[in-house]
């Protein structure tokens, strides 16, 4: 949620989808967190996605558990389950990318109309491209414990990228589009197009309703009326 230090109010939210396997990661901005508008986004991933989505396992807050976005899961023959209630570290991959790509490049701060929506479409279009194409993932194998340690092995790190094209689940023109797309990507310039929008939209970010230039601004207006 992009709202800021409080949740009075209208603003933004993000939807992060990550595909289990090769951490292939999709987010969009939300318009609020009705029902109609998160299962329009879901339909959005599932546009984007370079695979074939046959599953849905969303985490179980209101804005998934309804009628609608079951009606289309039904409708476009995808699998729905979700994470179990109060279960700790339920979604861990999408936790991860919460805060690699969302708070650590958005931030915390309040969005609240359409232009910020849009700034913020962009951020994340150029973010999913470097993370999912150029930044290598290491997949946990195995974990056991020896007495009070954990020991974890990892695979060799790929980026979500690699693993999609070495798996035998797309077809071969999924991946000759996916080959294709890579090709006429340029690191440094993605890299300086994210910076200019990320600084875009933090130009954008809306006053919090609960600070203290937010009380004076309203004093001045009553005082003015």
């Amino acid at each position: 949620m992009h709202c800021g230090k409080t949740l009075k109010d209208f603003h933004l939210t993000t939807l992060v989808a990550v595909e289990t396997v090769s951490s292939w990661t999709i987010c969009h901005s939300v318009w609020g967190k009705g029902k109609e508008r998160v299962q329009g986004t879901v339909a959005m991933v599932k546009r984007d996605a370079p695979y074939t989505l046959q599953w849905i396992c969303s985490d179980h807050g209101g804005e998934f558990i309804n009628e609608c976005l079951y009606q289309h899961a039904q409708r476009e023959q995808l699998a729905f389950s979700h994470s179990q209630l109060l279960e700790k570290n339920d979604q861990p991959r999408v936790e991860q990318r919460n805060g690699s790509l969302v708070r650590r490049l958005v931030g915390y701060g309040r969005y609240n109309d359409k232009a910020a929506q849009r700034q913020m479409e962009e951020v994340y279009r150029l973010a999913c491209l470097q993370t999912n194409c150029m930044k290598p993932v290491a997949k946990l194998i195995s974990s056991e414990r020896q007495g009070a340690r954990v020991k974890k092995r990892y695979d060799e790190p790929k980026t979500p990228y690699l693993r999609l094209l070495e798996s035998d689940d797309l077809h071969d023109d999924q991946k000759d589009a996916l080959r294709q797309q890579y090709e006429t990507l340029d690191p440094l310039q993605i890299q300086r197009d994210l910076q200019v929008a990320l600084e875009h939209l933090w130009a954008g970010e809306a006053l919090d309703p609960t600070s203290e230039r937010a009380r004076i601004l309203e004093e001045q207006i009553r005082a003015q009326r």
